[in-house]
């Protein structure tokens, strides 16, 4: 680097000089090499931009094996993403899933025969307990019967009507199910 510059900061361990003769912004050091940048803004994301790759390049082989969040196969975890925080597996797909705040993947298990049963088990209980809901769902009847204070005695009749009525009908359905069952 020229001798000619003037010392405007240090930004993350490197210091970051200003040349008058070529109007730029430099920044030199050991893992940095040698560089000049129209601003000062563009030197310090130069800097970040360094940083990130090799901290990339430092941390990109995690290698663990784990089970899936339903135990159905074993993934590798390859990283963790930097700006989301999430894992990164070697199945991309399986990457997006997880990184996907909708998706019912929030945790994966170390690869072990009796955490796969396990989560073989807690699948087969959850769709059997979905089936019961839905069963349940058809002869339900719902304890909220009015929004707000029932103000008169016609909407109380009304409210009154409204549970015979669902009553009757899922008393109906619950004889129906009984008998074809």
């Amino acid at each position: 680097m020229p001798n000619n510059r003037t010392k405007i900061g240090e930004y993350d361990g490197l210091v970051v000089y200003f040349n008058p003769l070529t109007k730029r912004f430099e920044v030199g050091g050991e893992d940095f090499g040698y560089e000049a940048f129209a601003s000062f803004d563009e030197a310090t994301a130069a800097i970040d931009k360094k940083k990130r790759v090799k901290q990339k390049i430092k941390h990109e082989n995690v290698n663990l094996d784990v089970l899936k969040h339903d135990g159905s196969a074993t993934v590798t975890i390859k990283g963790i993403h930097q700006r989301h925080g999430t894992l990164l597996f070697t199945d991309g797909e399986y990457s997006k899933l997880a990184s996907e705040g909708y998706s019912n993947v929030s945790a994966v298990y170390p690869v072990a025969s009796w955490i796969t049963d396990l989560l073989h088990e807690r699948n087969a209980i959850s769709t059997r307990l979905t089936e019961i809901d839905r069963a349940l769902r058809k002869v339900q009847i719902k304890v909220r019967r009015s929004y707000g204070n029932i103000k008169n005695p016609e909407r109380y009749d009304v409210e009154v009507k409204s549970l015979r009525d669902d009553h009757a009908r899922a008393t109906d359905l619950a004889k129906q199910h009984k008998q074809s069952a």
